[in-house]
């Protein structure tokens, strides 16, 4: 089971410093692990507000929690250009369904997402975490981990295949 690397609040507090001034939005990250599909139904059956699941079809889930209608479409987020950073990183297919149906935070969670993957430095945060303490930049488009780095840092980035819930807040 993946669970929430120690350093991520340290990368929460990065999110939050960069992006304050334009998102205003602090992020709720639960790292849910071989229990997606049990947690996502008791949450959505109980009614809790969902902004973002991350379930990909490996899982087995993906297509019983449409079928269930746990998660609404969001196919118009990624046909068009206010959204450039989601046309570059996910197809429609990959996750036009991991909006969960109970979020109120949809343009909010949407601009997210669009922050995160507009930018390399700003995926680089998200998938490697702050560079020179996790993770020391190689020439252009490298990434390397010294073995200090390595021995202290349990950061391994968000895989955005992996399985967890997003909240996005003011």
């Amino acid at each position: 089971m993946q669970t929430k690397p120690i350093e991520m609040n340290k990368v929460l507090a990065e999110f939050k410093k960069r992006t304050m001034d334009s998102l205003n939005t602090k992020l709720a990250i639960e790292w849910a692990g071989s229990e997606l599909k049990q947690n996502l139904g008791l949450k959505m059956a109980a009614g809790e507000e969902l902004d973002l699941t991350f379930d990909y079809l490996g899982t087995g889930s993906f297509y019983q929690n449409i079928a269930w209608g746990y998660y609404q479409p969001i196919e118009k987020y990624f046909n068009n250009d206010i959204y450039p950073g989601l046309m570059k990183a996910f197809t429609v297919r990959t996750c036009a369904r991991n909006m969960a149906t109970t979020s109120q935070n949809v343009n909010r969670t949407m601009k997210v997402l669009d922050w995160i993957f507009t930018s390399q430095e700003n995926n680089d945060l998200f998938t490697w975490g702050l560079e020179g303490e996790h993770w020391t930049k190689v020439e252009d488009k490298g990434y390397s981990r010294t073995d200090e780095q390595e021995k202290n840092t349990t950061f391994h980035g968000i895989k955005f295949q992996c399985m967890l819930c997003m909240n996005a807040r003011m």
